[in-house]
């Protein structure tokens, strides 16, 4: 079920909205540097009329975009269009050069063996041309920079440049030395290299782009048909036909403003977003060129080889490890796994600064030395996931609800800002109290507002109380009508509320300013009663943004705060959210403590800890405890009746169901999820409803009760259409295939759950991407395919993050390896997956853990020779099944008992 959450910020500049693709505007911007003067405005003019927000970022691309182009670099075919002969025409010569054959063809022209005869000598060479009629500038300009740069370079890898000009007819070309060799990947297939050789043969290809960026010179269009290897064997790297200079005082690249040239299988997110490249740019291409080396496949692999498809799954996927599921070749050890996903990072900034870094991390995997990609891993892992912070899907063959995102949120700004502290420059703080606001509270503060409207913390009150209550429109108008009073608008707390309600809005970068601005505001007019708040809700915005280092420092500065203040009621929030802080990045001992050290200081002011306890709840049961998460969960939902919220009821009626069913009391489940659907389908997001109703439908899957499920799932695709979000339909797709799988229908099923993987990879919701992985893992398991099983498993347990080795899902992953391990005749690797289930799972809480080690030990049993300990145990499993209501899974069960 869903956690209670902060939401996280739309990324900035990936899409204009949801249907309209980075891709589009760049079509848009090149298709305006065509046109010059008047025409170029009315362009803009006209896309204005249609789609003001496409305008106006195209603008933005065309204020940075270069002076015109000289007359020189236009292409010396416009004047002659038709009278051109055919591109396709193999001419006899290019000025010097008496032309043999084509070797290879691309956007810009062709590529041509020829051959240069002089009095002295003859020699064959490599002779790229512009040969379109009616080139474009921009396809002149690359191929003028071409000659530029490699005149620059002289390295044994690096296909020499002879000369490059522009022949009596008119024609550019570039004369290069001839290789004649194969691309890495083929010339190690063909020579069956073993991991190491593969390696070496990989740092061998680094060395010239080591080289190049040594001298500030990116490839761009880094790929395997650009990475020869010579007769000789030596690597030889090729085509600089879009590589760019860097600003030598600088990492941005040269300020050309320019359309997209580059090949989709191999680009960065950098490229595709239009963003500044570096040498982190090429470090992405080449861990794609490693990964395929090491694993036989690409990491990003679409349904469809288009570019847009590329792009998503570049921009909103996580590649798994080159070890997990790959298609051939000697498999890749942890470090190489590291060191691959290190160079696929999103961001530029966390990858390997160029070539050299990332050739000596391999030559510390080479050496069995530390490698720098695994400092950090298992936060960065955590985090990763833990960002992302969806609602998980549960599934009937995971037998419980499973929840990647274990944070359950941050406390809400809250209105309270009660004896708010100050930091070292700012006086010792004047009591300024906002009373905690129950619901009832709302129609006595719009009457103290309207007895006194023109008092600013009186509309302040109102308008964070009605944000709280979700009433974001009402609050929306109280904050325009304080905009209206004399002063307001240079006061901190106006700001601190128009920072509320903008991240209430979903406009963080808005917020940020404001919460910014509010800050400094209360620091230099001695609000100190202010400080405080504002620097952990500040703190809380840019967690969201994901700029930890500078949240911590807020959140502890307000904790400090807090402290020197004696308002335990704040610092009780702000330690839930530091706690957070310490849960994303996998530390979930600290998580924990803090949790409670929150609920004791709320405890202290009088305040109901029930964030804290919801979260705590929630931890507990994703470690696999759900006792205790019950416990907690359940106080929780008591003191939201009280408060009177329904969606806050609603939410925790969920959260609760999920560690009711894991205890087994599925009757007690059913009963809150289904309270949970009636108050929830009252609320407009949507999101915690459709947690809701794929747990419940999971659970009627489970207790064979399928006939449900139609109207279930039809239900989870309407509030996807409803909201416009993806979870809906995600959810659907993955309910019928559990559905699917109950009936036998093994086709239907790999249809539905291969539609809810695709659908949540390509929308990045990697979590419910593993989480119907895993489903989908032991679903293939049941229908005696062992192969594709291992296969999802691994997927699913390379998403997850390595702080939920004691979660309910990880533990059925696992289950699942070791019985293909057992099957295989593995037993040590069998009994080794057993123990990453956790000590106590014997003893644990958690009905789905006990089950997954029941039937992981029956089959280690099995593949023993100790076929009557095999029978027992799963009898064991069958039974608890049964007396938990996964009546599905015990008929399943007790079937696998006989030999």
């Amino acid at each position: 079920p869903r956690l209670v959450e902060r939401r996280a910020p739309r990324s900035p500049g990936t899409r204009l909205n949801d249907d309209d693709p980075i891709g589009e505007i760049a079509d848009l911007f090149a298709r305006a540097l065509e046109l010059d003067g008047e025409g170029r405005r009315r362009f803009v003019a006209e896309l204005a009329a249609r789609d003001p927000a496409r305008a106006a970022a195209l603008v933005r691309l065309l204020d940075r975009a270069d002076d015109p182009e000289s007359p020189l670099d236009r292409s010396p075919w416009g004047g002659f269009s038709g009278e051109v002969a055919a591109a396709g025409a193999l001419p006899d010569s290019i000025g010097p050069y008496r032309i043999e054959r084509e070797l290879g063809s691309g956007g810009m022209g062709r590529v041509f063996l020829a051959v240069e005869e002089t009095a002295d000598f003859s020699r064959q060479l490599a002779l790229k041309v512009i040969d379109r009629p009616l080139a474009d500038a921009d396809s002149i300009r690359r191929f003028r920079d071409e000659v530029r740069i490699l005149s620059l370079l002289e390295h044994p890898g690096i296909a020499r440049f002879l000369h490059g000009g522009r022949s009596p007819e008119g024609i550019w070309y570039l004369a290069l030395e001839y290789v004649d060799g194969l691309d890495l990947l083929t010339w190690a297939a063909e020579r069956n290299l073993d991991r190491d050789q593969r390696v070496r043969l990989f740092l061998a290809v680094l060395e010239p782009v080591r080289y190049a960026h040594q001298r500030g010179i990116v490839h761009r269009d880094l790929k395997p048909g650009h990475l020869l290897i010579d007769r000789e064997g030596r690597p030889r790297l090729l085509d600089f036909g879009i590589s760019k200079l860097l600003d030598p005082e600088g990492d941005a690249a040269v300020t050309r403003t320019e359309a997209r040239t580059l090949t989709p299988a191999y680009a960065s997110p950098e490229q595709f977003l239009g963003e500044p490249i570096s040498p982190a740019t090429d470090v992405f291409a080449l861990g794609v060129v490693l990964y395929e080396l090491l694993a036989g496949r690409r990491p990003f692999e679409p349904a469809t080889r288009s570019a847009a498809a590329f792009e998503q799954a570049v921009l909103h996927t996580e590649p798994f490890a080159p070890s997990a599921g790959q298609k051939g070749g000697p498999p890749p050890g942890r470090d190489l796994d590291a060191i691959c996903l290190k160079a696929l990072r999103k961001r530029p900034d966390e990858r390997y600064r160029d070539a050299g870094d990332f050739a000596a991390d391999l030559e510390r995997a080479l050496a069995g030395r530390t490698v720098s990609a695994r400092r950090g891993g298992m936060r960065r892992a955590v985090a990763g996931a833990l960002r992302r912070h969806r609602i998980a899907l549960a599934g009937a063959a995971l037998l419980a609800a499973f929840v990647v995102a274990f944070v359950v949120g941050r406390s809400a700004p809250g209105p309270k800002v009660v004896g708010l502290p100050t930091s070292p420059a700012v006086p010792s703080p004047t009591a300024f109290p906002f009373a905690r606001l129950a619901s009832s509270e709302i129609p006595e503060l719009e009457r103290a507002f309207a007895a006194d409207p023109g008092s600013l913390r009186a509309g302040a009150l109102l308008a964070l109380a009605l944000d709280q209550k979700r009433r974001l429109p009402e609050a929306k108008l109280i904050a325009s009508r304080l905009r209206q009073l004399p002063g307001a608008a240079d006061d901190p707390l106006l700001d601190y509320v128009d920072a509320t309600l903008a991240t209430s809005s979903d406009e963080p970068q808005r917020a940020l300013l404001l919460f910014t601005r509010a800050r400094d505001g209360a620091i230099t007019r001695g609000r100190g009663e202010l400080v405080g708040q504002i620097r952990a809700s500040r703190g809380r915005l840019l967690s969201t943004l994901g700029e930890r280092a500078e949240a911590s420092r807020e959140m502890q500065l307000a904790r400090g705060d807090f402290e020197r203040a004696g308002d335990f009621e704040s610092l009780g929030r702000v330690l839930n959210d530091l706690a957070i802080e310490h849960l994303i990045g996998g530390e979930l001992a600290q998580g924990q403590d803090l949790l409670e050290s929150a609920i004791a200081a709320a405890r202290k002011a009088g305040a109901p800890p029930t964030i804290m306890l919801h979260n705590l709840g929630q931890l507990a049961t994703f470690r696999g405890d759900p006792a205790k998460g019950e416990a907690y969960l359940r106080e929780v939902v008591a003191d939201r009746r009280r408060e009177g919220n329904p969606f806050r009821v609603g939410e925790v009626l969920a959260a609760h169901a999920e560690a009711l069913d894991d205890l087994g009391r599925r009757d007690e489940a059913i009963a809150s999820l289904d309270e949970a659907a009636t108050i929830l389908r009252q609320a407009d997001d949507k999101s915690a409803l459709v947690s809701t109703l794929y747990l419940r439908g999971a659970i009627a899957v489970s207790g064979e009760q399928l006939d449900r499920v139609p109207a279930i799932a039809a239900e989870l695709e309407a509030c996807g259409t409803q909201t416009g979000g993806y979870l809906g339909l995600i959810s659907a797709y993955a309910l019928r295939g559990l559905a699917a799988d109950a009936r036998g229908d093994r086709t239907a099923m790999r249809r539905e759950f291969g539609a809810a993987e695709q659908l949540a990879i390509s929308k990045g919701h990697l979590d419910f991407a593993a989480a119907t992985e895993a489903a989908h893992a032991a679903a293939e398991l049941r229908a005696g395919d062992g192969i594709a099983a291992g296969v999802l498993a691994q997927r699913a347990l390379g998403r997850l993050p390595e702080g939920s080795a004691t979660s309910a899902p990880m533990a059925v992953a696992q289950s699942i390896l070791a019985r293909i391990d057992a099957a295989a005749g593995r037993l040590p690797a069998a009994g080794d997956r057993l123990r990453r289930f956790g000590d106590d799972a014997e003893q644990s809480t958690s009905v789905s853990r006990r089950i997954a080690l029941l039937t992981a030990q029956a089959a280690i049993a099995r593949a023993s020779g100790r076929s009557a300990a095999a029978a027992a145990t799963l009898g064991q499993a069958a039974a608890l099944a049964g007396s938990s209501g996964r009546k599905l899974e015990a008929s399943a069960l007790r079937r696998a008992t006989v030999p």
